[in-house]
């Protein structure tokens, strides 16, 4: 049985920087109306941000995550993650990130959709800035 694809983020390590998405845009040819992965700013209080890349992996037309497929033929990961500057994004199937994410301190969420799973991770606790994920 194939595993559902799976987005681990870091959200303590994202930087706000705008890679992932630059890279889908420029891996899958889109207009800049069309954004696949986006970071959402999360204001937390005096001047601090925190920034949630968030991935449309429940549209299922041009909008949609493809999970990059043309790349993981060539055993590569999805743009996104592999021009992520800081490691804040990691890509595989579910038990492999589920794995992963325990070697990281902190709160989690999965995050279902159609196409695949996000597990997000932060030592904050994530209600306040998963509220609207």
């Amino acid at each position: 049985m194939t595993q559902k694809k799976t987005f681990l983020v870091n959200i303590d390590r994202c930087i706000g920087c705008y890679a992932c998405e630059i890279a889908c845009k420029d891996e899958n040819d889109l207009t800049p109306d069309i954004r696949r992965v986006m970071i959402r700013i999360v204001e937390a209080g005096n001047l601090n941000r925190i920034y949630v890349p968030e991935f449309s992996l429940e549209s299922v037309d041009i909008s949609g995550c493809t999970l990059c497929p043309q790349l993981q033929i060539e055993g590569r990961r999805p743009a996104c993650v592999n021009n992520c500057l800081t490691n804040a994004l990691g890509f595989g199937d579910l038990d492999k990130m589920r794995k992963q994410s325990e070697k990281i301190p902190g709160f989690k969420y999965e995050k279902e959709q159609k196409k695949g799973i996000t597990i997000y991770i932060s030592k904050k606790p994530l209600d306040a800035f998963l509220t609207h994920a």
